[in-house]
Order: structure tokens, then C-alpha cells, then sequence
């Protein structure tokens, strides 16, 4: 009697199980990042789809490794190799989508910038007295070490506004408050943890490059500017400065 012939270690790591889960995982992350972006989903649904885009791209990855890690013979896996693993797989994927957009992303921001906390002056005042007229937990303020004019928002745990150096040089105090009342609509909103995953989406995975932005959220967060200040004409005085310097930088 022959022994039966030994399998390839490109066989062994991308069976047909394997295939079949890469190939799955693509097709229901496309679709998750496709919901997550209409305009009629409630903001707790769009987080969910975009947690699960996340969640399902890592997946095939996770599932690659294990795989690999049993064909080398790094882990003791069964005759059906990393089948038998899968729950584990599972459970270690979502976590690891549940890490990264919840910690690891809103931090990669601030890090790479090196901001840092302002817990005096007039726009930290500022922050302050408008969160307590609208009634929500004033967000913590920090300034972004770049010259680039950019300002975004976190909405988590603790809620965050980063606006950059370059930002405050380039515009005048009423339209920095503009800006700072924009992001303040977003936390208001709960919108922000949603524009972040969507933005880090749209660099890591190569199927957020084929889909449509939205800007209901950005219309909702410069309602509350135009609200607070009376005029839309500050907040579009400062779009128009940043993207003049945009367009002049590039």
C-alpha cells in the first residue's frame, strides 16, 4: 500500500476552504462598506457596517496565517488543519477590528502629529462655554504639530478635537471658531468615530477606493456652526482659505 502523496505547502495554505473564506469575506465587505454609506442608516447601523467592513477584511488574513502557522508546524493542528480552528479565528479577528477602531486609529492620528493638550486659553474657553450652552461634555482640545490646516473629531469614550497648527495661523479667530463648532456638531452627533473609520477605510482598503462620499454629516456638523454664529459666512470664508491653500501648496 502507497502512502498518498505529500501536499504542496501553497496547497496546504490556500485550500479550498481558505479560498472560499477570502473569496466570501471580500464579497460581504464590499457590501457592508456599500450599507454603511447610505444616507437613510442611523449612525449606530453605520458604525456596525463599518466595523464589520473592518472585521471581514481582517478575517482572510487571520485565517491565511493560522494556516500557514500549521503548515509549518508552528502550532499542533488536527489532520484538517486550521478548520478546527475557526471559532478561534473568528473570535480574534473581530477583537482585533474592535482594537483598531476604537483605540488604535483615533491614537494613530494623534501620535503621528504629535499633539498636544491645551487645557487653558481662549479656545479651550471657548470649547467650554459652547459645550455647556448645548449641554454636552465639553471634548478635550489638542493641537496637531503640522503646518497643513486640518481639523477633525473623536466621539468614543472621550471625546476629542484636533485642530493643527496651520490651521490657526491661516484663519481669523471667527473662523476658527467655525471650525471648532463644525467638529463640536460632529461629537454632538456622534458622527465623528464614523468619519474616522470611514477615512481610515478609505486608505486600507482597496475597496473604499470605489466608493461615493457622503456629506450629510458635514452638512448636519455646519449647521450647528452656522447656528451658533448667526452666518454661514465664516465657515465658508475658511473652506475657502483652506482649499486656496490646497490648491496653492500642491
Amino acid at each position: 500500500m502507497y502512502d498518498a502523496a505529500p501536499i504542496s505547502f501553497q496547497a496546504y495554505v490556500f485550500n479550498s476552504f481558505t479560498v472560499s473564506v477570502i473569496i466570501t469575506s471580500v464579497l460581504l465587505a464590499a457590501l457592508t462598506l456599500w450599507l454603511a454609506q447610505r444616507k437613510q442608516l442611523g449612525y449606530k447601523l453605520k458604525i456596525a457596517l463599518l466595523y464589520m467592513h473592518l472585521f471581514l477584511l481582517l478575517l482572510p488574513t487571520i485565517q491565511v496565517a493560522a494556516q500557514t502557522s500549521c503548515a509549518l508546524e508552528v502550532f499542533m493542528c488536527q489532520q484538517n488543519g486550521v478548520i478546527s480552528h475557526s471559532p478561534l479565528i473568528i473570535i480574534g479577528a473581530f477583537m482585533l477590528a474592535l482594537i483598531l477602531g476604537y483605540f488604535v486609529i483615533p491614537n494613530m492620528y494623534a501620535t503621528s502629529y504629535k499633539a498636544k493638550l491645551l487645557n487653558e486659553g481662549k479656545w479651550f474657553e471657548f470649547i467650554a462655554l459652547v459645550s455647556r450652552k448645548r449641554s454636552i461634555k465639553a471634548p478635550r482640545l489638542y493641537v496637531l504639530d503640522t503646518a497643513i490646516p486640518r481639523a477633525f473629531s473623536f466621539s468614543a469614550i472621550k471625546s476629542k478635537i484636533f485642530i493643527s497648527v496651520g490651521m490657526l495661523e491661516l484663519l481669523s479667530d471667527l473662523e476658527i471658531q467655525a471650525v471648532l463648532l463644525h467638529e463640536i456638531g460632529h461629537i454632538e452627533r456622534r458622527s465623528s468615530l464614523q468619519k474616522l473609520l470611514l477615512g481610515f477605510a478609505r486608505v486600507a482598503s482597496p475597496l473604499a477606493t470605489f466608493s461615493p462620499a457622503h456629506n450629510d454629516e458635514e452638512i448636519r456638523a455646519d449647521a450647528v456652526a452656522v447656528e451658533e454664529q448667526g452666518t454661514s459666512m465664516h465657515l465658508r470664508t475658511a473652506y475657502a482659505r483652506v482649499r486656496e491653500y490646497l490648491n496653492y501648496s500642491l
